[in-house]
């Protein structure tokens, strides 16, 4: 492990101040990104040229997306480049190439891709990995050859090889259609699982990425539907008198924790999917909504207003050991715990604007990643490191497209990029594949 620290030095340090800015520190000699030369990209005869070609502009794409890396071809330099190129490296205490091969297994007809990397500070070869997958899943191949070389060099779980659930929005600003859509990071195998016809909220993706919980309003009552991804199957989970909003699987898939109204109020309730059992956790005359369960599974953050503003209470399963997070002025909505349970992401609103932070479990101080119009919905990258978001922009009586959008932004508040989607986007949910 000691070469990944040559080549990267990560840490979290937050301020004393409750706005203090956390500051992720990516050292690399000159605090620069970390060169990747692309010294060799060869493959046998049966693959196409256009199917390599395609992973090479794709894992390109990934890394540099990660705001991690540079990489260069250097046998497309000309000599005065090259030899800049050469001097640059020089400069850096992190500098690698990278050799890519393909071959095709006969057997199994999949693509194994070989993965070194050679570092050129000790000059020898540090990693030498395999993966395999089938041509026609190029993407999926490209991903998991992208988080490797991310694991390799920062030690963090990847994050490319990954699926997200959200909400596609058509059609102008007061009559839009939306729908529940699925697709990976990239846009790969986009598909839409509802068809417009009713009103859809609050799509979540199961743990084990095999399942979808879903609201879908039918004479304006909602129902919370469960959608098999493998037998692309679709149920209704219970019958329910009242409202029920913001659903959210436990860390296991086995319980659904969300809100719903008992006269008219607000409650946070637990479902069990094996039992069919409903379970209310909180008696209160308050608004109590988006609720998210911890990583451990034993306890509940969740949004109130029984103290006057909006803010956020943690409780255990059985709705006990209320506490109240103290944060400074505003009102705090949509709650999500990170992975690792160290954060958690929430929605601000504050004189009349929206933000994106994250609250430090064990200092319980707080930063603000993003300011919008209307920055909402944040949901955690697998490894934890990013949240993906909404973003709306101010109302558009005309406006048809680009009203809102999903983006992805690090735990420095840096937005690294707008995902693309077909059409507008909110709502999303991602885990890995």
């Amino acid at each position: 492990m000691q070469h990944i620290f040559r080549y990267l030095l990560i840490f979290i340090l937050f301020g004393t101040a409750a706005s203090a800015s956390e500051r992720l520190v990516i050292r690399g000699g000159n605090d620069s990104k970390i060169g990747i030369e692309l010294s060799s990209f060869d493959h046998s005869e049966d693959i196409s040229s256009r199917t390599a070609r395609k992973l090479k502009k794709r894992i390109t794409r990934q890394l540099e997306d990660t705001e991690l890396f540079s990489l260069y071809e250097a046998n497309k330099l000309n000599s005065s480049l090259k030899h800049l190129f050469q001097m640059q490296l020089k400069k850096l205490n992190s500098a690698a190439k990278l050799e890519l091969s393909l071959e095709t297994d006969e057997l199994s007809n999949e693509i194994t891709a070989t993965i070194k990397i050679y570092d050129i500070f000790i000059k020898d070869y540090v990693l030498e990995e395999q993966v395999s997958f089938y041509e026609d899943l190029w993407y999926r191949g490209a991903a998991q050859i992208s988080d490797l070389i991310y694991y390799h060099f920062t030690g963090l779980e990847g994050y490319l090889d990954t699926r997200l659930v959200y909400i596609s929005e058509k059609g102008s600003l007061y009559n839009r259609n939306k729908r529940v859509a699925l697709m990976s990071l990239y846009g790969d195998e986009h598909q839409y699982i509802t068809n417009g016809k009713n009103l859809v909220l609050t799509p979540r993706l199961s743990p084990d990425g095999k399942q979808i919980i879903y609201l879908s309003y039918s004479a304006d009552q909602p129902k919370l539907y469960l959608l098999d991804l493998e037998k692309m199957k679709n149920k209704k989970l219970l019958d329910f008198k009242g409202l029920l909003y913001a659903p959210r699987f436990s860390p296991d898939g086995t319980q659904i924790v969300m809100a719903a109204t008992y006269n008219g109020n607000s409650e946070i309730v637990l479902f069990d999917l094996e039992k069919k059992k409903l379970k209310r956790l909180t008696h209160d005359l308050a608004i109590d909504t988006s609720p998210s369960f911890s990583p451990a599974g034993n306890r509940i953050v969740f949004s109130s207003d029984r103290d006057g503003s909006q803010q956020l209470y943690i409780m255990d399963l059985n709705g006990d050991s209320l506490t109240k997070i103290k944060f400074d002025k505003g009102n705090y909505a949509n709650p999500v715990w990170s992975p690792d349970g160290k954060y958690i992401a929430f929605t601000k609103i504050y004189q009349g604007k929206f933000h994106i932070g994250v609250l430090n479990m064990y200092n319980y101080e707080s930063k603000i990643l993003t300011t919008g119009y209307k920055d909402e919905s944040p949901s955690w990258s697998p490894n934890g490191k990013f949240i993906i978001f909404s973003r709306k922009k101010a109302n558009r009586k005309k406006s048809r497209k680009n009203v809102a959008n999903l983006y992805l932004v690090n735990l420095n508040g840096v937005i690294i990029k707008k995902i693309d989607t077909p059409d507008d986007a909110s709502d999303p949910d991602w885990v890995k594949l």
